[in-house]
């Protein structure tokens, strides 16, 4: 019994020397810290890159993701530019044209089979017909 009680009070001294030199190696490192810190201050002071008098605020957007930040938005105008047609000019008129059954049927018993487009056009039986099967293809990512 005597044994455990002496073995025992070992293992507290143990650890109460651990926590003691625990709490000893952090405030030395916190000391340490704080001369680094007075060092670098000052040396940004002599750059011109810090004032004591005006600290540096820290960025309010700093809880939104990056790429959602208002400081970001000169690059995401170009990036949603839409290129393509917005619905309106001749070529709408043309597709409606295409879609009205009643006026192709009107046009057709009117002109004949034709329709109405074919009437003063010239021929175009002489030309070939425009295939995309060899169409150059966009350039993309290589592998």
């Amino acid at each position: 019994i005597k044994k455990l009680i002496v073995t025992d009070r070992k293992q507290e001294r143990a650890a109460d020397r651990k926590k003691q030199n625990g709490a000893a190696y952090m405030e030395r490192r916190l000391r340490q810290r704080a001369k680094n810190r007075e060092v670098y201050l000052t040396k940004l002071e002599t750059q011109g890159k810090y004032n004591l008098s005006r600290p540096n605020k820290p960025d309010p957007e700093r809880w939104i993701p990056k790429k959602q930040r208002s400081y970001n938005k000169r690059g995401r105008k170009a990036r949603n530019r839409f290129v393509g047609a917005q619905g309106s000019g001749m070529g709408t008129e043309k597709d409606a044209a295409k879609l009205d059954a009643f006026a192709r049927a009107e046009a057709k018993r009117l002109y004949g089979t034709g329709g109405a487009s074919t009437l003063g056009a010239p021929s175009s039986a002489h030309l070939d017909v425009a295939s995309s099967h060899g169409a150059s293809r966009k350039g993309g990512r290589r592998r």
